[in-house]
C-alpha cells in the first residue's frame, strides 16, 4: 500500500511486535531499538527482521534510550538512578549508580560526542558534564537563570552536532554549545515524539511529521498514513518507523 506525503509517497514494507513498547530510537546504520515497560531492550535491523534482546538484572523502566552511536547503546533509569553501556550486540557489564554528592537527582542523561555523559541535576538545576571513565564531574553549568520554572517534564535531551539540545514541556527547546555554554531558547507547542534527521529536527503533530531546519527558518511536512495514529515516529534515510499501540511499522519514502 503506498501513501501521498506531499511530492513524496510511503510504502508499507513490514512490520513486528513488541509487548508493551515503552521507547524507540535509531542507530546511524539504519537499527531500530524499542525498548519496554520493564526495560528490556529490542534491536532490529532496518527491515524490522528478527532482532536481538537485552534483558536487565533488574527490571527498571527506561527513562531515556540514546543509540546514535550505534556500538554503544546508552539506557538512563531515572527511578533508580543509574545507567547501563551495551555493546552493539547488546550485551552489557553492569549498571552504573550516579552516587557522586554533585548528582543530586539526575532527571535526564545523555551520552556526549567525546563518550562521556551530560547531566540535568533537578535539585541543583544544572548541566552537568560528566567522565565516565574516573567517575567524576568535569564541569557544572547553572541554569537556575536560564529556566523561567523548574523542569516539568523532559522531552528531549541530547547532543546533536556539536550542540545540545534540552526540550522541556513548558519552557520549550533550549540549546547550548558543546561547552555548556546557552545559545538560545525557543517555544515549542509539543509534548509528542521529537528526534533529529540530518539538519533538522522533526516531532508528530496532527498526523504529520513536522521537519524544523535547525539552522534557517526552512521546514516541510509528511503527512502519515490516514489509518495510523502512532505515538512516536523515528525516520531514517529509507523511510518512517511508526510506533503505534504493539506494533512498529516501517514505511519506505519513495
Amino acid at each position: 500500500m503506498s501513501y501521498c506525503a506531499g511530492s513524496q509517497s510511503l510504502t508499507l514494507v513490514d512490520s513486528a511486535t513488541v509487548n508493551s513498547p515503552d521507547l524507540i530510537s535509531i542507530d546511524q546504520s539504519d537499527n531500530i531499538y524499542i525498548s519496554d515497560v520493564k526495560g528490556n531492550v529490542y534491536k532490529f535491523g532496518s527491515n524490522l527482521n528478527k532482532p536481538l534482546v537485552y534483558s536487565p538484572d533488574k527490571p527498571a523502566k527506561i527513562t531515556f534510550l540514546e543509540t546514535w552511536q550505534g556500538l554503544r547503546i546508552f539506557c538512563f533509569y531515572r527511578d533508580i538512578q543509574e545507567f547501563a553501556l551495551l555493546n552493539r550486540f547488546l550485551n552489557s557489564s553492569e549498571n552504573y549508580l550516579f552516587d557522586l554528592p554533585e548528582i543530586q537527582f539526575a532527571v535526564a542523561a545523555t551520552t556526549s560526542f567525546d563518550n562521556n555523559l551530560w547531566i540535568l541535576d533537578q535539585p541543583s538545576m544544572s548541566l552537568l558534564k560528566y567522565n565516565i571513565s574516573s567517575n567524576s564531574i568535569e564541569f557544572t553549568k547553572p541554569l537556575d537563570l536560564t529556566f523561567q520554572k523548574p523542569f516539568s517534564e523532559i522531552i528531549l535531551f541530547r547532543e546533536y552536532q556539536n550542540r545540545i539540545y534540552l526540550i522541556d514541556k513548558q519552557n520549550g527547546i533550549f540549546i547550548f554549545d558543546n561547552l555548556g555554554n546557552f545559545i538560545s531558547n525557543e517555544k515549542l507547542k509539543t509534548s509528542a515524539s521529537i528526534s533529529f534527521f540530518e539538519n533538522y529536527l522533526y516531532y508528530l503533530e496532527n498526523g504529520r511529521l513536522i521537519f524544523k531546519n535547525l539552522y534557517s527558518s526552512g521546514s516541510y511536512n509528511i503527512d502519515l498514513p490516514k489509518n495510523r495514529t502512532p505515538n512516536q515516529v523515528v525516520r531514517n534515510s529509507m523511510g518512517i518507523y511508526l510506533l503505534e499501540g504493539e506494533s512498529v511499522y516501517f514505511y519506505r519514502i519513495n
